[in-house]
């Protein structure tokens, strides 16, 4: 309708809103479709915050895709209107959106600095938007480095940040990660019941990959009882049920771990 009447502003607003729906879905190609047409008419319009918030969007569906220099390009555009607007939250957002695109490339050590500089600029410009999100990035990044302590204590309070804004979904995601970091130091007792906490903040959510984290539960306490076919299996099913969710450790930390687990059974 809005194309139909013309309105160049409705339109760049239902764009926007039909390309973030997507994104969320899943359906990500329709997406970044949407979301780049929405911030090119946001720039036609001179609508700053409205072309920031698309470009953001577009960077994290492109970081989804597994595009890692298409999403840091958008990071970089959004850090060049921040510099323009001179608005604290667009360069917050900025590295949001680089810190997720590191962490797709596997960029650990960049992908820490990132992190750390997102919180910063979040707690400069007084919301806690995301910082749930670069202080889980930062101790996936810190375990693949292995330093396994320092993911630990990022991760507990990326968990608590999420709590603090009531977000179930990201709650899932750091205790799933949380629950990996337990298994990589042979806790799997303690990795079972943190996955176990994962499945039930994403079962709140509404979010299919609680079947992952109720599936690396279950591969935990098989650990733990020395059934390593069975945990392999559990663990193939985990790295399975996460999809193309780039927030998570790597599924294939987790296949990799269910071949070591068969050729040692």
């Amino acid at each position: 309708m809005a194309e139909r009447l013309g309105d160049r502003q409705a339109l760049q607003d239902a764009l926007f809103g039909l390309g973030d729906a997507h994104r969320q879905l899943g359906s990500l190609e329709e997406g970044t479709a949407a979301l780049s047409r929405a911030a090119v008419l946001a720039n036609d319009n001179g609508d700053t915050e409205a072309e920031a918030h698309a470009v953001l969007s577009l960077s994290l569906a492109h970081s989804t895709l597994g595009h890692g220099r298409e999403a840091l390009a958008s990071a970089e555009r959004l850090n060049a209107i921040a510099a323009e607007s001179r608005d604290p939250l667009t360069e917050a957002r900025a590295w949001n959106a680089r810190f997720t695109a590191l962490l797709t490339m596997g960029s650990w050590e960049e992908t820490i600095t990132a992190s750390d500089r997102a919180v910063h600029a979040y707690q400069v410009a007084g919301v806690r938007e995301a910082t749930d999100y670069a202080l889980n990035a930062k101790g996936v990044a810190q375990l693949a480095l292995g330093r396994h302590a320092e993911a630990v204590a990022s991760l507990e309070a990326a968990f608590h940040a999420a709590s603090a804004m009531e977000n179930p979904r990201t709650e899932g995601v750091c205790l799933y990660n949380l629950a990996w970091t337990h298994w990589t130091g042979d806790r799997y007792e303690e990795a079972a019941g943190t996955a176990d906490r994962s499945a039930a903040s994403f079962q709140r959510a509404g979010s299919p990959e609680g079947a992952g984290a109720q599936a690396l539960a279950d591969a935990a306490r098989a650990r733990a009882a020395g059934d390593l076919a069975v945990a392999a299996e559990a663990l193939e099913r985990a790295a399975a049920g996460v999809g193309r969710n780039v927030e998570t450790v790597r599924p294939a930390w987790l296949t990799r771990e269910a071949r070591t687990l068969r050729d040692t059974a």
